[in-house]
This record gives structure tokens, sequence and C-alpha cells, in this order.
């Protein structure tokens, strides 16, 4: 392992919301950490090939409902 990195509750939402609006992929709340980190840290990846592993859909349908309905998500939108 070369590097932890952390992601934010909202950072998480957004991308819930991204997969489910542009790829229509229903993902659950962890399986949307690689891609917030993706999005929102500089990775040094550029130039490289990366794989992202996206699991299921085992989300809360009103969870998954409040992300994608609210215009900007909160951290209140993912229950602890």
């Amino acid at each position: 392992m070369d590097r932890i990195v952390t992601v934010e509750e909202e950072e998480i939402a957004e991308a819930i919301r991204l997969l489910s609006e542009r790829q229509r992929i229903v993902v659950e709340v962890a399986g949307a950490v690689p891609l917030a980190a993706l999005v929102n840290q500089d990775l040094e990846l550029h130039g490289k090939n990366v794989l992202l592993i996206v699991p299921g859909g085992n989300i809360d349908p009103n969870v998954l409902g409040r992300i994608v309905s609210s215009p900007r998500t909160a951290l209140s939108v993912i229950p602890s």
C-alpha cells in the first residue's frame, strides 16, 4: 500500500449522484468511496490505468432518493 486517502460524506454523496445520473448505476455508500477519492483527491494517476470496484446497490431507497433529488447534498443525507 502506497497511500491512504480520506473523503468527506458530501463527496461520497456526490459520487453516488454522479454514478446514478451519468451511468445509471445504483451503488451502495461504501461503493462510491473510490470514485469520491478519484474525483476529489490529487492521486497522481495521470497516464495510468485505473480500475474502480463499485459494489452493488445495497443502499436504502430513501437515502438514494434524498441524494439524487437534492440540489446539493448535505452531511445529513447519509445516515451513520
